[in-house]
């Protein structure tokens, strides 16, 4: 069985944000439409982005530093993860 243990409260990713400082982030697109996300460092480099389709949620890993971004309707929590 998977355990994710919450580190944290859940934020909006209307703007960039660390989520807590989290190095693994348990990602939630509540809308009916894929949202892009985009993961940056801390100096607003993008490093990557990817469409949450909707109605899902997905882990991910990133740097302390590194920031999420979406739409507001994108939340993120810090978290740990174990099998």
């Amino acid at each position: 069985m998977k355990v994710l243990k919450i580190l944290g409260s859940a934020t909006a990713l209307s703007s960039a944000d660390n989520v807590d400082s989290a190095s693994l982030c348990f990602v939630v697109n509540t809308t009916t439409s894929a949202v892009e996300v985009t993961l940056a460092t801390s100096g607003a480099s993008t490093i990557g982005t990817a469409f949450l389709p909707a109605s899902s949620s997905v882990l991910i890993e990133k740097d302390p530093t590194d920031t999420l971004t979406a739409s507001a309707d994108i939340h993120a929590t810090s978290v740990a993860f174990r099998d």
